[in-house]
C-alpha cells in the first residue's frame, strides 16, 4: 500500500511476494489523463503537491508494468526449475469516489467514457 505516494510506487514491485493480486485505486472522479496531484496530511493540515505534471494514467502504467516485469522474473525463475506455473500477478483496477462524479447525465457519461477508453489503452 502506497496510500498513492508516487515515491513510493516505484520501489512497490521489489517487495512484493509472487504469485500476488494487485490491487490499483484511482479516483474514478478525475479524468486520468489529467496531472497527478498529490494530497496529504501533515500534523493535521493537508498539504498538496503536483507529481511533475504526470497524469494518474502515467504513473497507474508505470507501476503496473513494473510489477509485471517482477512477476515475469519470478516466472522465468521457476520454470528454470522445472516447476509449472500459473500467472504470477492478478492487476485489478479499482475506481471509487464515484459519489463525485459530475450530476449532470452528460458530463458524468462524458468522464467515465473517457477513463474507460483510457484503460482500454493497456
Amino acid at each position: 500500500d502506497t496510500g498513492g505516494q508516487p515515491s513510493f510506487q516505484n520501489v512497490l514491485p521489489l517487495l512484493l511476494d509472487f504469485p500476488c493480486n494487485f490491487l490499483h485505486v484511482f479516483k474514478a472522479s478525475e479524468r486520468l489523463t489529467d496531472p497527478y496531484i498529490n494530497a496529504y496530511c501533515k500534523d493535521g493540515v493537508t498539504e498538496v503537491e503536483s507529481a511533475n505534471s504526470r497524469s494518474t494514467w502515467e504513473l497507474m502504467k508505470e507501476s503496473i508494468t513494473a510489477a509485471y516485469t517482477m512477476s515475469m522474473k519470478s516466472k522465468c525463475q521457476l520454470e528454470a526449475f522445472n516447476v509449472v506455473t500459473e500467472p504470477q500477478l492478478h492487476i485489478f483496477l479499482v475506481g471509487t469516489h464515484l459519489s463525485l462524479l459530475p450530476e449532470d447525465p452528460e458530463a458524468k457519461r462524458a468522464l467515465l467514457d473517457h477513463n474507460e477508453t483510457v484503460l482500454e489503452e493497456m
